[in-house]
């Protein structure tokens, strides 16, 4: 009796990472960047100082935007020209989506990381952003399905640099 090998685990036609692949069968198309300012509410703003340079951040409470939590204190990578600044933040709340980040820093929780501002919410440290980050979309096929190359096109138009 012969056995038929098991299937391989079926792979998404497209999935979006932070980093290249380190895989060799993913092939990378770089999206753009994502750039991100420092937002809070006017009214957290009321309640401490506005930080007037990176180093300030580590008094404030900030909101943190990433998928894995491990405890540690967060280091916040700041640009501003050729200045740099890393800073090592107290994040009160740590979140996966950046719309509750928002949502989070809109209701005075602290300092959050966004791509854009908001209604209601003031620039904080206005001259200064995180380091870009390059987003890129993996597929594991090099003859992708139309609706997939679509998607990615309309991707990298998105967050043209």
């Amino acid at each position: 009796m012969t056995r038929a090998a098991p299937a391989a685990p079926d792979r998404p036609d497209l999935t979006i990472r932070l980093e290249p692949p380190t895989d060799p069968s993913w092939l990378a198309h770089r999206l753009g960047t994502l750039r991100a300012g420092l937002y809070a509410a006017p009214d957290y703003l009321a309640r401490r100082p506005a930080p007037e340079h990176p180093a300030d951040l580590a008094a404030h409470d900030c909101i943190g935007v990433h998928a894995d939590d491990h405890g540690a204190p967060a280091r916040w990578q700041l640009r501003r020209g050729q200045d740099r600044a890393i800073v090592m933040t107290r994040e009160r709340y740590c979140v996966e989506d950046p719309e509750m980040a928002r949502q989070l820093a809109a209701r005075g929780a602290g300092i959050a990381p966004l791509r854009d501002g908001a209604p209601g919410l003031v620039a904080v440290l206005p001259d200064w952003e995180l380091e870009p980050v390059a987003l890129y979309a993996l597929t594991s096929a090099p003859r992708l399905p139309a609706r997939t190359r679509a998607l990615i096109a309309h991707l990298t138009r998105a967050l043209a640099d």
